[in-house]
């Protein structure tokens, strides 16, 4: 991921200002300082690198839009993480009848081997990519985003209780396909 450095604060604000007059230019070259890190995002939502281009691509365009339109942003890096985010959902949204929700109670004593994750380098990324799609937003957006099972459940048209039940799913999912990396590992290790 791209990190943009604060002494580049200054120059993200006046990027976004000659933005708002519909400067290509500046635009330009916020998505080529910003793109980095946004492509990172989209990919923890969507599996397929293509579609989380296109994702993104569409979520700047919508983007540039808003700031030609005069809206203010105080943080252009937080406000683009959120566009983000919101057109990945509307992209999973999209892709619905692959995804299947189901709402069933999995009990507590898988939360704990989640920890063990932890412990070793891996790609988390290739992980992420073997959940089922809603699985993986569920996780992304309590994990990584912080929100709340009745704010996921809102943004993804699902009951509190089908949110739960997917993180815990997905909590499991991943600890097993962990588990399976490590034998894995292991072996190559000892052969």
């Amino acid at each position: 991921m791209k990190i943009i450095p604060l002494n580049n604060k200054t120059k993200l604000k006046d990027l976004v200002e000659k933005a708002k007059k519909d400067n290509r230019f500046a635009q330009k070259e916020l998505f080529d300082l910003l793109s980095p890190s946004m492509l990172s995002v989209c990919r923890t939502y969507i599996k397929d690198l293509h579609y989380a281009e296109d994702v993104m691509i569409k979520a700047f365009f919508k983007i540039f839009q808003k700031l030609k339109q005069g809206i203010v942003v105080d943080n252009i890096q937080a406000y683009t993480k959120r566009a983000m985010i919101n057109e990945s959902i509307d992209f999973i949204r999209t892709q619905k009848e692959e995804i299947e929700y189901k709402d069933e109670l999995i009990p507590d004593e898988e939360e704990d081997d989640l920890e063990e994750i932890q412990e070793l380098d891996f790609d988390i990324q290739s992980l992420l990519d073997k959940l089922p799609s809603g699985y993986r937003a569920v996780f992304n957006l309590y994990v990584i985003e912080e929100y709340k099972h009745k704010e996921i459940a809102e943004m993804l048209s699902i009951s509190e209780s089908t949110s739960k039940t997917q993180l815990m799913k997905a909590k499991k999912m991943l600890v097993n396909l962990f588990r399976e990396q490590k034998n894995y590992q292991n072996e190559k290790r000892y052969n």
